[in-house]
């Protein structure tokens, strides 16, 4: 596991585990059995997110995200447009996405790239209160 938000990858290792005997306790609910935090998805692939791995936070922390939504947000720092386009659909809009069943990064970069392309200016409309 790849460092993340400040954490090693052994932190994160380490609040992973927490997490799991979390889940095997009944402590939280296993996130496959509830919908994403963000855009409600309730079929394919969830996970817990977390920004904050200490042992004593990560259990308060933990988020229940679709698979795409969790892409998204580790997404954000290198593509900030196409991950902001995204929330602003899913949590504004109500943009409803197909489930991913496999971790399968082509969905992800195909969305990316719908998503900015979407974004581009379309040709510029007349200023109707333009006296000309």
């Amino acid at each position: 596991m790849n460092s993340y938000n400040g954490f090693t990858g052994a932190q994160r290792e380490h609040g992973d585990k927490i997490l799991k005997e979390a889940i095997a306790k009944g402590v939280i609910p296993d996130p496959m059995t509830i919908p994403c935090e963000i855009c409600g998805q309730d079929k394919g692939i969830r996970h817990y997110h977390c920004e904050d791995y200490s042992p004593q936070n990560i259990i308060s922390n933990a988020r229940c995200l679709c698979w795409r939504c969790h892409m998204m947000l580790h997404s954000r720092f290198r593509n900030a447009e196409a991950t902001a386009q995204y929330f602003i659909g899913v949590t504004l809009y109500g943009k409803k996405y197909p489930p991913v069943y496999h971790h399968n990064f082509e969905v992800l970069d195909k969305m990316k790239e719908e998503l900015l392309r979407r974004d581009k200016p379309k040709e510029q409309q007349p200023d109707l209160f333009d006296n000309e």
